[in-house]
């Protein structure tokens, strides 16, 4: 479990999973139909769903501590808050929200034409 964000992430919906790639080439798969699941990663216990239209994350540590995050994008699609929220029993509860600017996905290239 990670509290600190990283400084840009891509993320890409597939059904019926949603994957998030960081810079450093970090994968993480998220499934958000609310069933809780082992994080093989850090044996953390991982459980996501939709609430409207944000996406939550709620993450368990083997040793109780409990990383929420929320994810939601603005209504304009430019910007990407996610809020995360570390808990545990031996420290006061941190949280940290980040806003990421979002970009176009890359145009793919135009088909090769043929020449007559």
């Amino acid at each position: 479990m990670r509290l600190m964000p990283p400084s840009e992430v891509t993320v890409t919906q597939l059904e019926p999973e949603i994957v998030f790639v960081e810079p450093e080439g970090r994968i993480r798969t998220l499934h958000p139909d609310g069933h809780k699941y082992k994080n093989e990663a850090d044996s953390s216990e991982v459980q996501t769903h939709w609430d409207g239209a944000r996406l939550l994350v709620e993450s368990t540590s083997s040793r109780g501590s409990k990383l929420t995050e929320a994810w939601s994008l603005s209504p304009d699609k430019k910007q990407l808050t996610v809020v995360r929220k570390m808990e545990s029993q031996s420290r006061p509860a941190i949280s940290v929200r980040t806003v990421y600017d979002t970009s176009a996905p890359e145009a793919a290239p135009p088909a090769p034409t043929a020449n007559p």
